[in-house]
């Protein structure tokens, strides 16, 4: 999708914060998978992984900060943006609630 500082330089958006932007696009692209019924999962980057004090407890190579991830078959159901990955958690733009099975996939 489009990045939050290519929309702020465009007139119609210039007076909408950060977070109303964040929230706009995230709905965008929920609109955007249901109408097309496609939700653009790369399969061959995915991991399974505990969700645990708001976080995923996990490390997968192909995950990087800025990208879209989808969560489902949990509780987390939803997409989500990284937004800090270590070598043992990710931590997601939202919390997330305790799940012992979480599968995520990049979009």
């Amino acid at each position: 999708m489009v990045e939050i500082e290519r929309l702020k330089r465009m007139p119609e958006f210039q007076a909408m914060e950060e977070r109303e932007l964040k929230e706009l696009i995230a709905a965008m692209q929920e609109l955007v998978h249901s109408y097309t019924n496609n939700n653009f999962q790369n399969r061959q980057k995915r991991i399974t992984a505990k969700s645990e004090n708001g976080k995923i407890i996990g490390f997968c190579q192909f995950f990087d900060e800025g990208d879209i991830i989808q969560i489902s078959e949990s509780i987390n159901n939803g997409l989500y943006t990284i937004v800090e990955v270590t070598d043992r958690t990710i931590t997601l733009d939202r919390a997330l609630y305790e799940a012992p099975y979480n599968l995520l996939t990049k979009i």
